[in-house]
This record gives C-alpha cells, structure tokens and sequence, in this order.
C-alpha cells in the first residue's frame, strides 16, 4: 500500500503525458489545421477524379463531401499529433526524472503514507441547541444510564452534515460491568418502537461499547477511534478525557487490522457475495432485464455488502494516509486513492447505507462488487504480513463453503457448532 519509487515516476509520466498532450494539440492548432487542410484536398481532388465528376454533378453534394473529407481528415491529424505528443511527452519526463534521481537521489521521492502527516477535514461542530435536542431524545435511557460513562454523537450527525434518511450515529460508552445489560435495554426499545411504529430511536443508530473495547480500538489507532475523539461529546463522566490524554497512533496498529479482518471483513465479504450469487441465481437475473423492467426489485443482500465496503475502506484509507470522520470523507479520500474509477460504486454504497435499501438492481451491483473486489484485494495485502491473513481467509472460505470440519480458528468454528 505504500508509495513506491516506480509509482513516483508513473505520475511523473503521467504529468508529462497530459503536457505532450496539450503540446500536440497546440501543434495541431497551427500548421496542423493547415495541412489538414492541403491534405484534404488532395483527398477530395483524387476522388472527384476517380469517380469522373458523375456523382458530384450537385454543388450540394460536393460541398457535403468537402466538409466530410475535411473534418476526417483533421479527426485522424489531430488524434495522431495528441497521441505522438503524449508519448513523447511522457517518455521525455521518465527521462528528465531518471536523469535527476540520479543527480539528486532521494530528493523527488514521495513520502510512504505511513510517513506523510494523516488528513483529516475538520468540520464545524454541532449547535449546542441540537445537541440539547437529541440529549432530550436520549431521556429513554434513564433506566441504565448510571452504567453508561460517556455519550458521543459521530459522524455527519456530529457536524450538522445530514442528508435526508441518514442515521443520527450515538456511542454510548458503558462500564465493563453493565455493557451486556445497555445493550440489550437497547434492543428491546428499537424492536418495541419498531412493532409500534413509534419514533423515539428510529434514525437513532447505537454503537455500544464497554470501557475494554474503547480501550481496544483506541490503543489500535482505529477510524472509529479517531470519530469518537472528534465527535461531539454529550455526557462524559472523565472516561473519554482521561482516554485521549494517552497516545493515539495515526494509523491503525498491524494487530487491530488483522483483527478487524477477522471479525469485520472476512466471512462478511465472501458470505455475501456468495449470498448475492445465488440470489440473481434464483432471480435469474440479468442486465437485459434490469433495463427492461420497471417494477425489478434488486438482488439482496446488497445491504451487507455496502457495509462491508465501508469497513474495508476505514481499513485501507488510513493506511494511505487519510482519516475519514463521516461518509463523505470516505467517499472524498476513497476518490483520491482510486482515482474517479469507482464513482458509481461509491454513489450506490452511499445511497443504500442512508436509505436503509436492501437490495440493488443487477445493473448497479455489478461495479459495487467490482468496487468491493478491489477492495478486498487491498485490504488482504495490508494485512497479509508474513501470511497472518491467509488462515484466517481459508477459514472464512470453509465456513462459507459450508465445510465446518476445516475451520481451524475457535471463534469461527463456535459460529457454526
């Protein structure tokens, strides 16, 4: 995942490429334009002669032909002009780089991700009226709140940033002894208000953690970890001050990336897109039908892949040095990483998380799970480290697989026994 040496000179190649470019163009501007135009017309000049003049008795058709035969001849002209000064453009750079690398070693390299300073997009933070609000919303939680030690709103609920049908993202930080009980207090509100059709904690999503996991994500440098440090702090009893007067490392620890591989990425990677496979399977779905049919309801489940794309990307992103606080960080810096490539893909992952869709059509789901692919590859050679993954990946394709009798890891063998 780091910044090489040949990456370097790649964009340096790049760079003089679009230069070459735009020289070619200029060159095709001037006294290209011009023998575009002698050579066009010693194109129609031949083919007036060759067909005798019979098919062009018309003024109208000659002039037809004339126009034709000149802008294909500028077509053709000016692609090959752009084409020779963008290769030469690009070669020219390799080789002025090579020349100075070799003057200067050391000097143009750019810095590893690891060694650049991690961005971060600061955003204004939450009105103190609004977090009044939702701090009101949270009154439910009386029954347990002596087990809860800290309130944080995160996300793009935390800045003011939601768009219409996002969740309002709540961190409740609970002591070791009654994490279990918090959680299932939760639970039962969200099915009961669910069943009743209330509106107590319906665009409310909880994360709920006890003091040893946020000691955990806080010690491996984890995204999360760094959107609860910025996020807005509702309740806090000293937990989370005390939390962050310790070092944060700025990128995720090895350990806690291979980690979340193993909870977070592995089996939920390969198990939905097997469960995707066969439900365009049992659709019989195509591209042919998506596009002919108004009324198609989309593959499933396309939710869970979505999130898993999310996941992998707060794994691969700060590895190349960019801390996403919201979804739409994710989406700037996974742009600026892939490039403009997998836009539609983002778009897609991005519109299913915020409008709670289950499904997508063919069409769409084909560049999201080219998207995830991508990703899972990139996610695998970070935490690959001498092969630690690789077990943990033949694992999670047994269990898939249903083949239980393979699982060597405890943890994934007592999901199925």
């Amino acid at each position: 995942m780091e910044v090489s040496t040949r990456s370097c000179s790649g964009a340096v190649r790049r760079r003089g490429a679009r230069i070459g470019a735009i020289v070619g163009a200029v060159v095709f501007a001037g006294p290209g334009i011009w023998a575009s135009l002698l050579l066009s017309n010693y194109v129609i000049a031949f083919s007036v002669g060759y067909w005798d003049g019979g098919a062009f008795a018309s003024g109208t058709v000659l002039r037809v032909v004339l126009v034709l035969g000149v802008v294909s001849v500028m077509g053709l002209l000016g692609a090959l002009l752009i084409t020779t000064g963008s290769a030469l453009g690009a070669m020219t750079a390799y080789v002025v780089w090579q020349i100075r690398v070799l003057i200067h070693p050391g000097e143009d390299e750019t810095p590893a991700p690891a060694d650049r300073p991690l961005q971060i997009n600061r955003h204004s933070r939450m009105a103190v009226r609004a977090q009044e609000k939702i701090r009101r919303r949270l009154s439910f939680l009386s029954p347990v709140r002596k087990e809860v030690r800290s309130i944080a709103v995160v996300g793009s609920a935390a800045y003011e940033m939601r768009v219409p049908g996002s969740d309002i993202d709540i961190v409740l930080i609970c002591r070791e002894s009654g994490s279990d009980r918090v959680r299932e207090f939760v639970f039962g509100i969200e099915i009961d208000q669910a069943l009743a059709g209330g509106h107590v904690t319906t665009d409310l999503e909880f994360t709920i953690l006890s003091e040893k996991e946020v000691t955990r994500i806080f010690e491996g440098g984890s995204a999360f970890a760094h959107a609860i440090g910025h996020g807005v702090w509702l309740e806090d009893d000293g937990f989370l001050r005390e939390r962050l007067t310790l070092p944060l490392p700025s990128r995720p620890e090895h350990e806690f990336q291979l980690a979340q591989f193993h909870d977070q990425v592995a089996v939920q990677y390969l198990g939905t897109i097997a469960a995707l496979k066969e439900d365009i399977r049992r659709k019989q779905c195509s591209r042919a039908c998506c596009l002919s049919r108004s009324d198609c309801g989309g593959i499933s489940p396309a939710d869970d892949l979505c999130r898993t794309i999310m996941r992998m990307l707060y794994l691969v992103l700060p590895a190349n040095g960019y801390m996403p606080l919201t979804k739409n960080d994710t989406a700037e810096f996974a742009v600026r990483v892939y490039g403009g490539v997998h836009d539609e893909a983002l778009k897609s992952v991005l519109s299913v998380l915020r409008t709670r869709q289950k499904s997508l059509r063919l069409t769409k789901y084909i560049p999201v799970k080219r998207f995830a692919a991508t990703l899972f590859k990139d996610v695998l050679a970070l935490v690959d480290e001498a092969g630690g993954a690789r077990p943990i990946l033949e694992d999670a394709r047994s269990l898939v697989q249903g083949r239980y009798s393979d699982i060597q890891d405890a943890a994934m063998r007592n999901c199925v026994s």
